[in-house]
């Protein structure tokens, strides 16, 4: 069974969010919070991008999430932007280990125009 994480790009502070997400957000936007509350992104807005890990390791062992650029480098794939699609990765796992990321849609936007 794969391991269910997540990180949040925070549009307002224009940072990664990865860990310890709940607090994060109690911090940002709650005066009192009950610790047998769900905490959730539900009023939110557009401030918020959550992204799913894959449950895959780049060739690095570095985790691979929605949103990340990888470059494959296996027969001169390219790059690609890893997303979520049909209850899917669009990363197979057999890619993922000839792979390396070099960024991801918010904090390198500049590779976007080569993918």
């Amino acid at each position: 069974m794969r391991e269910i994480k997540f990180r949040v790009w925070d549009y307002d502070g224009k940072k990664m969010i990865t860990s310890g997400i709940e607090f994060e957000l109690v911090r940002m936007n709650a005066d009192v919070v009950d610790e047998n509350d769900d905490i959730g992104f539900n009023g939110y807005g557009d401030r918020f991008d959550v992204m799913q890990y894959t449950g895959l390791k780049d060739k690095n062992g570095k985790d691979i999430y929605e949103g990340d650029i990888v470059k494959i480098l296996y027969n001169n794939l390219g790059n690609v932007i890893v997303s979520y699609k049909d209850g899917r990765f669009s990363l197979y796992g057999y890619l993922a280990r000839k792979c390396l990321i070099i960024g991801n849609i918010h904090e390198s936007p500049e590779l976007l125009g080569k993918v």
